[in-house]
């Protein structure tokens, strides 16, 4: 993985350092399963953690501090032909080095940036160590950035018109407080829905292939068709169409309840429109929501769909592999400063 580049300057004069850990990690490969190509070994150096200090500067920490714990005591537990959702989800956090106890949405995004992070980087290391199966993995890491960028944008609305003894707020102020405290828990419920939902299933197949995935949907565990679908896909050889399956999952049956609620009543309708306008693509070389559907709602599925569908893939497809490996590799506050100077180019 080349070196991180150069980080200019941050959004209101924040500092931004970045500390990456020289050495690489080489991860083990597994067997994918039912016919699915073997995932090439890779060595890449683990990317860092990002914090963030009280000036709203990124920093990132050295990876030795929160590498993946290496997990030895589960794994009786998960070969076992009972295993469970709940057994691979321990499992993911346990590698993820993510206490689920402290994962609190409501506490906000500074009290949960590193489990925020964590999960992003265990996205990074699923497609690392699958980099054919588990495509939707890498975009996920790939989104992340953006995610990350939209969760500092609107805590840093809420902090500035967080109501104080100095100040007497207006009711605009009071309403953009409000609204950006909601927003905040909607943005990190839907981060942590996802993970949940879709982690686990990535760790199941990753272990033991098609076969798990098929017991685990008899047992009641795995109940999504369209995401069972997509495993035997990308089993059968088949991961774009595979993968795509996953996304449009993700996108329809995760995401869309919360776009639908988030949409709804005045105040509601002004956020999806603002949020519409200012929506990046995570993609380099794909073109912001409004650019490919300039009359679109973020929050309409068949608009974002057709954006993702028609512009996001073909993007990331067209990337070379290396280019898909580097990219989801960077660290996820290095991708944030790159994202910040390459929106701000005209």
């Amino acid at each position: 993985m080349p070196e991180p580049r150069s980080a200019p300057e941050a959004d209101h004069d924040a500092e931004v350092r970045l500390r990456v850990a020289a050495g690489t990690n080489a991860r083990p490969v597994h067997e994918a399963g039912d016919g699915a190509a073997a995932a090439t070994a890779h060595s890449a150096p683990l990317p860092a953690r990002a914090d963030i200090d009280r000036h709203g500067a990124f920093t990132l920490v050295p990876a030795a501090d929160h590498a993946p714990a290496a997990v030895a005591g589960d794994a009786t537990a998960v070969a076992a032909a009972s295993a469970t959702k709940q057994d691979y989800l321990a499992k993911v956090y346990k590698e993820a080095g993510i206490d689920e106890k402290t994962w609190d949405v409501g506490a906000g995004f500074s009290a949960n940036l590193g489990n925020v992070t964590k999960s992003y980087e265990w996205y990074a290391h699923m497609y690392h160590d699958h980099p054919q199966e588990m495509q939707w993995a890498g975009m996920a890491k790939l989104a992340g950035a953006r995610v990350f960028q939209g969760l500092a944008e609107v805590e840093a609305m809420k902090e500035a018109t967080k109501p104080s003894f100095w100040r007497e707020p207006d009711l605009a102020t009071s309403v953009m407080y409000v609204q950006s405290m909601h927003l905040e828990k909607t943005f990190l419920t839907m981060q942590k829905d996802v993970f949940q939902d879709l982690a686990w299933q990535h760790r199941a197949f990753a272990d033991k292939g098609l076969p798990e995935m098929e017991r685990l949907a008899k047992a009641g565990d795995l109940t999504n068709p369209e995401q069972l679908e997509g495993w035997r896909l990308i089993a059968g050889g088949k991961a774009a169409q595979g993968n795509e399956k996953l996304l449009h999952s993700e996108q329809h049956d995760i995401l869309q309840p919360f776009w639908t609620e988030m949409g709804k009543g005045l105040v509601g309708s002004v956020t999806e429109g603002q949020i519409s306008r200012e929506t990046k693509s995570p993609v380099p070389g794909g073109k912001p929501f409004r650019t490919f559907e300039p009359e679109g709602s973020i929050g309409d599925f068949n608009d974002r769909w057709k954006w993702i569908h028609d512009d996001m893939l073909p993007a990331w497809q067209h990337l070379p592999a290396d280019k898909q490996m580097e990219k989801v590799m960077t660290p996820l506050a290095a991708q944030v400063v790159i994202n910040q100077a390459r929106d701000q180019q005209p």
